[in-house]
């Protein structure tokens, strides 16, 4: 019980920080003007929602996982950021189209680097994949910031 406890830990504090990411991505990309509180909203609902999704969803079943995270996002990012249904899909199609190529290049290097089997269900086995993963969402965070306020930094 314990195990599954730091497991769950170590998780949640990884996905709080890749949706931190993402939203930072999202409210930079298209200017949304928004609170630190509701990036952090954001980031604890994704952050929750992953480590559950990632604890219970057997790995065969991540389709499912896929399917109920778009449809969460649209629905956050509506709620919290006040923004339609048509802005909300636009937004996550966005986050989408960057997490599935962000996480396609981190799994290969990971795998082919540290030897990974692809049905790894250990989380600890895990952990260089998730902080390869939010590393990129980083840098993507870091890249957009810059370029969107490249004049304030001059």
């Amino acid at each position: 019980m314990t195990q599954i406890l730091v497991d769950a830990l170590i998780l949640f504090i990884t996905f709080f920080w890749q949706a931190y990411m993402q939203a930072l991505i999202i409210t930079n990309l298209f200017n949304i003007e928004c609170t630190q509180k509701k990036n952090i909203l954001y980031s604890l609902i994704f952050g929750m929602y992953s480590t559950i999704a990632k604890l219970i969803i057997p790995l065969e079943y991540s389709f499912l996982n896929t399917v109920i995270a778009i449809t969460l996002i649209i629905i956050v990012i509506k709620i919290i950021y006040s923004k339609t249904i048509k802005e909300s899909i636009l937004y996550s199609l966005i986050l989408t189209l960057i997490s599935i190529p962000t996480e396609m290049i981190s799994s290969s290097l990971l795998f082919k680097l540290f030897k990974f089997e692809t049905n790894i269900e250990n989380v600890l086995q895990t952990m260089p994949l998730f902080w390869m993963i939010n590393l990129w969402f980083t840098i993507i965070a870091i890249i957009i910031y810059i370029f969107k306020n490249k004049s304030k930094l001059e």
